[in-house]
């Protein structure tokens, strides 16, 4: 497990959280060229409280994933990842399947195979 984690630095604006990411070699969800990376809502909301909490939306894309439990839409919000001194674009999507576990971002493994971790 921690083999496949890394510390992170999420940004959304002047905004910055740091988190500890999983790289998970299946997720190869992508959007417009950009990985999308899930997170845990309370992370969302730090990254985005903001233009939540003033209805103005950061909601900038949907994307259509399967999952075991069937289909469904998901919605995307823009920010960066920095890993290793190394920042680029992602998408954001929120996901509550990570909060009993020791991560609270999921990580593209295709986004980060230049990235020496």
């Amino acid at each position: 497990f921690a083999k496949n984690t890394c510390d992170c630095r999420l940004f959304s604006g002047n905004k910055c959280i740091r988190a500890q990411g999983y790289i998970d070699s299946g997720n190869l969800a992508k959007k417009n060229g950009l990985p999308v990376c899930f997170i845990t809502p309370d992370l969302l909301y730090g990254l985005f409280e903001e233009e939540i909490l003033n209805g103005r939306g950061q909601v900038c894309e949907e994307l259509a994933i399967s999952t075991l439990a069937g289909g469904k839409t998901v919605s995307l919000y823009e920010g960066e990842i920095e890993i290793n001194g190394i920042r680029k674009r992602a998408y954001f999507a929120v996901s509550v399947h990570m909060l009993s576990r020791g991560y609270k971002l999921l990580l593209g493994a295709e986004f980060f195979k230049e990235i020496d971790l």
